[in-house]
């Protein structure tokens, strides 16, 4: 589906951030599984062998008490699906007694059939399983719960419902790195995906915070390589926007990706003037993925990690790749 990420990349998109929601999960009712075990477990979640984790659940799912089991192998779900057996994960999911579960738990096994069906390719089943409320719930979890609602919506391509779950998701993230992060999630997603964005059809009931995303996605699609447009509309932007998470460090790099756009894009060879040995190799890459040869061979190999690359430039390249399809 166009516009939409990967199904498996979508499961595996937040797969550090799993791990802090799985530990959001001890807030449930203690394990009493021996602590050698459940620590191995652990263990390997935090190396990423999320299958030889999910062996070790099964494992003590087997032995824990009644009262504990579920919690076990609800965890064996999450990462046979984060290792990428999903049939494993439905299995196992699909025999979890969901009578008097308690809220996190719930919500646990919630998210997990959801994470499955967008896996594959049924977002709106997963929207079904993800309408619990949050009130009970730990931070991750609420975390975890718009995340994935997030995903389902990219899924439909519903760029403006994707950047509503994604804010809102900001306001249960421990400030600072998960904050980063998760504008840089919403920007790479409303710069990689191509769904429309029609601004004059934004839902009346979207956050402003969201619709600034959305306006500024607009602007930097429409007036790419132009300049002077863009800074018109960005400043027009700022006016209505004074306060958005963008303007600390996204629309300052966007000016100066314009201004390095300015001042280099009329004055470097472009790939038919030269004849490196550096340069044939940015060829090939280029007619491999049908790229134009007008662009400014600085732009290619910058890209490719060639020596003397300007990081500007390549963030231009990535956006001209991104819009290239």
């Amino acid at each position: 589906m166009q516009g939409s990420l990967a199904p498996r990349t979508l499961l595996r998109l937040c797969a550090a951030l799993a791990l802090a929601s799985l530990a959001a999960c001890g807030t449930t009712p203690p394990r009493q599984a021996p602590v050698s075990q459940a620590g191995t477990a652990v263990q390997l979640e935090e190396a990423g062998r999320y299958a030889d984790a999910a062996a070790v659940y099964e494992r003590l799912a087997t032995t824990a008490p009644a009262a504990e089991r579920t919690d076990f192998q609800v965890s064996a779900a999450e990462d046979w699906a984060l290792g990428g057996d999903t049939q494993h994960a439905w299995t196992l999911v699909k025999a979890v007694d969901e009578k008097n579960l308690y809220p996190a738990l719930m919500a646990r096994v919630e998210i997990l059939k959801a994470q499955l069906y967008i896996a594959d390719h049924q977002p709106q089943l997963a929207l079904q399983h993800l309408k619990f409320s949050l009130v009970p719930l730990t931070q991750e979890l609420k975390a975890k719960t718009t995340l994935v609602r997030g995903q389902a919506h990219l899924a439909l391509n519903d760029l403006p419902a994707t950047v509503q779950d994604w804010t809102e998701r900001e306001g249960y993230l421990t400030r600072g790195k998960d904050v980063d992060a998760n504008h840089d999630l919403i920007w790479n997603t409303l710069t990689e995906s191509h769904a429309p964005i029609d601004v004059s059809k934004l839902p009346a009931n979207l956050s402003p915070i969201a619709r600034g995303w959305l306006e500024l996605a607009v602007i930097d699609r429409v007036s790419w390589q132009q300049p002077e447009k863009f800074l018109e509309q960005v400043k027009q932007w700022q006016s209505r926007y004074p306060d958005h998470p963008a303007e600390q460090l996204l629309v300052p790099s966007l000016i100066a990706k314009q201004q390095a756009l300015t001042r280099r894009g009329s004055t470097l060879p472009t790939l038919r003037e030269v004849g490196t040995s550096e340069a044939a190799l940015v060829r090939a890459h280029a007619d491999r993925h049908d790229l134009p040869r007008g662009l400014e061979v600085e732009r290619y190999a910058a890209l490719l990690g060639f020596a003397g690359g300007d990081a500007l430039i390549a963030a231009l390249l990535r956006d001209h790749l991104a819009r290239s399809g």
